[in-house]
């Protein structure tokens, strides 16, 4: 399994609990690290110095900046759940008309219904524990959020999220010593910076300690350069592994089945890196992406107060007793709900002044500032992090 975001995480999880004989064995490769509850950089010099780039390979943060499009997205074990606001808003059954038949058609029957796609949702819903919040109407920006709504005639709604309000020092996993546990959200603001509360739903708290669970063995700081396949059918999975943003070393793993799951930019990057050392694709890989339709707008200065910035790791700091930021998204407003998917548009307070107060930044932060950032810690996460983990030289 190449990548642990969503895709990567849930379908390893599923096959490594799979009651098939011979059990299957499951391998999970992750070239970010692992990031335990508590590690999250929480302040401006933190952020930008765990900005992932060619020269901090290793770095949480990326930022894609193209002529048409910018992506964020989470570079660790647990993709860009760790880095989302985790918002698990499920789509209308419309968005399917263009998708293959086979998911159409499931789009359209009712759940709890034999084939429904909507029983899928339900399980995942149920495995990443999503529920709104209890007290999220009360919140400022949210309030904000019910004065712009008014002003259009359009109700305004609170939003189903991976977020645990509820549960109290649940542990999810144990392993080698050390403990995962969930605590409930104190409102802090700092979802899209990385949940230090253990409040948040990330892979890391629900699906990897499942696929662990169930006897996946799982890397971390092993980036997958290219595929190729042998002539006896399997296949080469060739792999950069990184110790620390400075030094690296290759190897190569024997695989029966590979799976790319490393999002949408980097599963077509491994697979055109494949392509390159001889792998036959298609020539349309590559070509025809399209964004989730996500616009950021900054507003300054309003006559609105939403105390949407958020106080994080630093429960002592004086804005944590009087701001209550609470999760990154929690409301929506659906400015022409009837319009079809294509036409569409919603509008959501999102806060996060480390996230958003940087990113004009990321594009032209120096890589030699990134890299001495980075290099103490790396070392330190390195020696003290197994908690889901192991190093790559075992594997064999």
């Amino acid at each position: 399994m190449v990548g642990s975001g969503y895709g990567g995480a849930i379908t390893a999880a599923r096959l490594a609990n799979a009651a098939v004989s011979p059990k299957l064995s499951v391998c999970i490769l992750e070239r970010g690290q692992e990031w335990p509850v508590g590690e999250f950089p929480d302040n401006l010099g933190d952020i930008l110095g765990n900005a992932y780039s060619a020269l901090n390979p290793l770095g949480l943060y990326e930022f894609d900046v193209f002529p048409d499009i910018a992506v964020i997205k989470g570079s660790g074990l647990g993709g860009t759940s760790l880095v989302n606001a985790n918002v698990a808003l499920r789509p209308e059954p419309d968005v399917f008309a263009t998708w293959p038949s086979a998911l159409r058609q499931a789009a359209q029957i009712g759940e709890t219904k034999p084939g429904s796609l909507w029983n899928y949702y339900k399980r995942a819903e149920q495995t990443l524990d999503v529920s709104p919040h209890s007290t999220g109407s009360s919140l400022k920006k949210f309030q904000a959020l019910k004065k712009r709504a008014a002003e259009l005639g359009q109700p305004v709604e609170t939003l189903p999220l991976a977020v645990n309000f509820q549960k109290e020092g649940v542990e999810v996993y144990r392993g080698n010593g050390k403990s995962i546990v969930k605590h409930k959200c104190i409102d802090c603001g700092d979802c899209v910076t990385g949940c230090n509360v253990g409040a948040k739903n990330t892979l890391y708290m629900n699906y990897l300690p499942l696929a662990k669970s169930g006897g996946a063995h799982i890397f971390t700081q092993a980036e997958v350069d290219y595929v190729e396949k042998g002539n006896d059918g399997r296949w080469s999975v060739h792999v950069t592994h990184r110790d620390d943003a400075l030094s690296s070393d290759e190897t190569t793993i024997s695989a029966r089945t590979v799976i790319l799951a490393a999002g949408a930019l980097g599963s077509p990057k491994t697979l055109l890196q494949s392509r390159d050392n001889g792998l036959l694709l298609s020539p349309a890989l590559g070509s025809r992406f399209g964004g989730n339709g996500d616009f950021f707008g900054l507003a300054y200065n309003s006559n609105q107060v939403t105390d949407i910035l958020g106080w994080g790791n630093h429960r002592k700091d004086p804005s944590a007793q009087v701001v209550r930021a609470g999760p990154s998204i929690v409301g929506l407003v659906r400015y022409n709900d009837k319009a079809p998917p294509t036409g569409a548009s919603s509008l959501k307070i999102f806060p996060s002044r480390e996230v958003i107060g940087t990113l004009p930044l990321w594009p032209f932060v120096s890589c030699r500032a990134l890299s001495q950032a980075t290099r103490t810690p790396l070392r330190r996460r390195n020696d003290s992090i197994t908690m889901l983990s192991v190093p790559i030289q075992r594997v064999h």
